[in-house]
């Protein structure tokens, strides 16, 4: 009887072991794979399900899709969005100017090489930043509003936009400025092509391009384009190797054109359903895809991202307006917008994360930006301050 209770408390021992490993081998895959549910299936494809706003299919109206094309991947109605995996972004600084601290900033850029932070106002200054120790290293006053602002690819040259319709050329490193240039309408868009040549949107309907050399020392007029629709351009954005424009209208219309030697018509464009206003228009790192935000005035706002080889856009609904658009190198592409909410989503996955809600309480979250490097990002609040985030990833 002894051998035989002896046997039995062996074998229970035994069992016990094993659910203890059990259950440290499901603590270890949760802790592997947060914010994925046990027992939930994936979304069709294998891919997690996508974001809360997105439609069952892609849609169907903006121009220049390929008809036929397959629907975007979505998750089915009233799903919740899916967290993105991988390590959560950390808040590391929050930049604020200590004689304007609230004043609305409009534009978020970081140099070439990732030291400096260049943000902008509707006070009318520039301000010149150290991503390292969000330091303020020095002010650039512009005057009237600046809606953008802009490194050259060589870091040299800071360019900011103002409302008088100037774009001021300032050195990088003396905060000098060196050259003005006068234009006939607000500037509301400002881009550089990798090779210099700079990309000014204006109020009136016209983008103009100008060749800037290093430290701004020459600036040559290199042409000018104007909007099919008459409607004044608020946003413009170079692919990656510079042979592509984009600009976002008040028509709600997205226009590509080539590049260099543009024509007088665009290559192609995409029309946004509605009576809408395009915000932001950003490239992907490789320049296949490209994200433009568009404003409705009905309280939902959405994101399309068009891949340029052809097919339906994927569209991703937002809350608010969305002023802020960036791709990080590895291709998450960060929104910003109106309600005060900052996201990462990643569009293979279409997973979504919100900046954490344990930092700051956006008023507006007006403007977005990657690091070169693509480990930070900051975002420019309308209240005044910009946050400097940790993005856990490249």
């Amino acid at each position: 009887r002894r051998r035989r209770a002896g046997r039995r408390r062996a074998v229970l021992l035994a069992a016990a072991a094993l659910v203890g490993a059990a259950g440290a081998v499901a603590a270890a895959l949760a802790a592997t794979h947060p914010g994925r549910t046990p027992g939930r299936a994936a979304a069709a494809g294998g891919r997690a399900p996508g974001p809360a706003g997105t439609g069952g299919s892609a849609s169907p109206g903006p121009s220049g899709s390929s008809p036929g094309s397959a629907p975007a991947s979505s998750p089915a109605a009233g799903q919740p969005a899916a967290a993105a995996r991988g390590p959560a972004p950390a808040l590391l600084r929050t930049l604020r100017e200590p004689a304007a601290p609230e004043h609305h900033v409009t534009s978020v850029a970081f140099s070439p090489d990732g030291r400096l932070i260049a943000t902008s106002d509707k006070n009318g200054s520039a301000y010149l930043w150290s991503a390292a120790t969000g330091q303020l290293d020095r002010v650039l006053p512009g005057g009237g509003k600046l809606y953008a602002d802009a490194f050259s690819p060589d870091g040299t040259v800071v360019a900011t936009g103002t409302s008088d319709g100037r774009t001021d050329l300032w050195n990088a490193a003396t905060g000098v400025l060196a050259r003005a240039i006068p234009g006939p309408g607000e500037v509301n868009s400002l881009a550089f092509g990798p090779h210099g040549l700079l990309a000014v949107g204006d109020s009136r309907g016209d983008v103009y391009l100008w060749q800037v050399s290093r430290g701004a020392a020459t600036v040559t007029p290199a042409g000018a384009l104007h909007d099919p629709s008459g409607k004044g351009i608020w946003a413009v954005a170079f692919s990656p190797d510079g042979t592509t424009l984009a600009t976002g209208d008040y028509a709600g219309v997205v226009d590509v054109w080539d590049v260099p030697g543009p024509g007088s018509s665009p290559a192609r464009s995409y029309t946004v359903p509605g009576l809408s206003i395009v915000t932001p228009v950003a490239f992907s790192a490789d320049g296949a895809t490209l994200a433009a935000g568009a404003q409705t005035g009905t309280g939902q706002d959405t994101v399309y991202l068009w891949k340029l080889a052809g097919g339906s856009p994927v569209t991703v609904t937002e809350p608010g307006t969305v002023w802020g658009l960036a791709f990080s190198p590895a291709g998450t592409l960060a929104m910003a917008d109106s309600d005060g909410s900052a996201y990462l989503y990643d569009p293979v996955t279409a997973q979504r994360r919100a900046l954490p809600d344990s930092g700051p309480v956006y008023q507006g979250a007006g403007a977005v930006g990657f690091s070169p490097d693509g480990r930070m990002i900051a975002v420019g609040d309308s209240a005044g301050p910009v946050f400097l985030w940790s993005t856990g990833s490249r």
